[in-house]
């Protein structure tokens, strides 16, 4: 990890003291990069560059649960066009998302943790809940949810263990990986350049 002092222009003409972070890695990225640099405007005594390093390394985790948030909870809906209503639907996907992670450490604990991680979808855990959830309210009377509610947290992390044991994790298996096709280099043909779009609508514009 290397450090260094790096001066920005902003878009109102102010100048930015800012840190540039560069970042060797182990092993290359899936794109090829051995190096990341990030930008960052703390100060040394607030972040050392090995933590700044070390946290951006692990954003890959923020960006899953935003991809959980947004393709699997569906948090993100396009017809809530009040800003207040989207923050609500929003807070909604978070809730739910801790829920979801509730229900996985409890598989995980009782099937082992590289397990559940390597196998188990919240795709199809979401897609169970959404089919069962109606015919539960209706099967279940509201009496027996009570006592729920009434326990503890080590009272309902027992609860929840022993339901875990009961799941059967190959209903809910993970679609196999396919490996990524290697990119096919593009061919220069000098007798046919490649000409972009927007260059031949100019010229077409110009000849009306």
């Amino acid at each position: 990890v290397w450090e260094q002092k790096v001066t920005i222009t902003a878009d109102d003409g102010r100048l930015l003291e800012l840190r540039r972070v560069l970042i060797k890695l182990d092993q290359p990225t899936r794109d090829g990069e051995t190096e990341v640099a990030l930008l960052c405007d703390l100060t040394v005594e607030q972040a050392c560059a090995l933590t700044l390093a070390r946290l951006y390394l692990k954003r890959w985790k923020i960006e899953t649960v935003f991809q959980v948030l947004t393709d699997v909870l569906q948090g993100e809906h396009p017809r809530l066009g009040y800003p207040k209503a989207a923050l609500f639907a929003f807070c909604v996907t978070v809730l739910a998302y801790n829920l979801l992670s509730v229900i996985k450490a409890a598989l995980r604990v009782v099937h082992g943790t590289d397990k559940v991680e390597k196998e188990v979808s919240l795709h199809h855990i979401t897609s169970e809940i959404r089919r069962t959830h109606t015919g539960m309210m209706i099967a279940i009377p509201p009496m027996q949810w009570l006592p729920l509610g009434d326990m503890n947290a080590a009272e309902l992390a027992k609860v929840l263990l022993e339901l875990a044991r009961q799941v059967d994790l190959s209903k809910y298996r993970k679609a196999p990986t396919k490996p990524k096709k290697p990119k096919t280099p593009r061919q220069y043909d000098p007798k046919h350049p490649h000409v972009s779009t927007a260059k031949i609508l100019a010229k077409r514009r110009q000849g009306e």
